[in-house]
């Protein structure tokens, strides 16, 4: 997690968007793997969160959910996701507004990964 850490990929902006990109993907810091997940800003593509986990969980979206709505208001913004069942069950029990989506906007947060 020091790699994180040393990039400093957290954003210095509080502004949040009406829609949020929201994904994850498996990386390896140190030999250890770990799920890295994002939220983007799908329009201009800025970074407003990202954390490591050592596991892909509906707990630990929601998690995540969690400390992304301390960092932002995000009650009034419409997540986009894909059709991962972590990601809608925990935005679900979170109450949070989203829409499954493969492309388009949420390309967005698809780019951050690669």
């Amino acid at each position: 997690m020091a790699g994180i850490q040393k990039a400093d990929l957290q954003p210095a902006n509080d502004a949040i968007p009406d829609r949020i990109a929201l994904d994850e993907t498996m990386i390896r810091i140190d030999g250890q793997q770990f799920w890295l997940y994002a939220a983007v800003d799908p329009e201009t593509k800025e970074i407003l969160y990202m954390r490591p986990f050592t596991a892909i969980t509906t707990a630990v979206t929601q998690r995540f959910l969690h400390e992304l709505h301390e960092k932002h208001d995000i009650e009034d913004a419409e997540c986009l996701v894909d059709h991962t069942q972590h990601l809608t069950a925990a935005l679900r029990r979170s109450g949070l507004r989203f829409q499954t989506i493969r492309h388009g906007n949420r390309n967005g947060v698809e780019r951050v990964f690669t």
